[in-house]
């Protein structure tokens, strides 16, 4: 029996069976564990993190997407995730109390 055809003309993506819908695979989540380890941080730090984690999630299901090697989607997105780095560096100044380091230092 041929494999079933899409309206193109091409076999369909989940025809091979080698892909399967998985449920939550395809949304970043805050888990408990997450949300627990963000308890006590600045709302700022937690909605940069937050923007970079839904920004980077689909820079590196978009760029799997279009056939690009993994590893070198991995690096493009390790390169994006600096700028969010920097960026919470930015806003927390080096002395404020509420930074995560601050309370490991005293």
């Amino acid at each position: 029996m041929p494999p079933p055809r899409g309206p193109t003309g091409a076999p369909s993506a989940t025809s091979a069976g080698s892909s399967k819908w998985v449920p939550g695979r395809g949304v970043p989540l805050v888990s408990s564990a997450l949300r627990k380890r963000q308890e006590g941080q600045p709302q700022e730090v937690v909605q940069i993190s937050w923007r970079a984690q839904t920004r980077l999630h689909g820079r590196y299901r978009r760029l799997l997407g279009r056939g690009k090697e993994r590893n070198r989607v991995i690096v493009a997105v390790a390169r994006e995730l600096i700028g969010f780095v920097w960026e919470v560096w930015q806003a927390v100044p080096p002395g404020d109390a509420s930074a995560p380091d601050a309370a490991v230092a005293a």
